[in-house]
């Protein structure tokens, strides 16, 4: 039980120590300062926020996991298609 434990936590520093080596990588490149910053992006973005919140407020009060489940989903398409930059 005991090799068990500790073959879990030698795992679990593995995985932590990939994750800061990953999370590095991505934050060196600035791959987050790509992202448009102007007034239009700002107010799609707190829409999306605000979609988000009211449908979890949502999925909270139905409880049901298929009901859960299609409204995640159409919350998700419903934000791609308002932050969506395409057009």
């Amino acid at each position: 039980m005991r090799a068990l434990s500790e073959t879990i936590a030698a795992l679990w520093r593995w995985l932590l120590a990939l994750f800061w080596r990953l999370w590095r990588r991505f934050s060196e490149r600035k791959y987050l300062l790509r992202f448009r910053s102007g007034s239009s992006s700002r107010r799609r973005r707190d829409w999306v926020k605000n979609l988000w919140l009211i449908m979890g407020g949502v999925m909270l009060i139905v409880g049901q996991l298929s009901w859960i489940v299609g409204l995640a989903l159409l919350t998700v398409f419903l934000s791609f298609m308002i932050l969506d930059e395409g057009r």
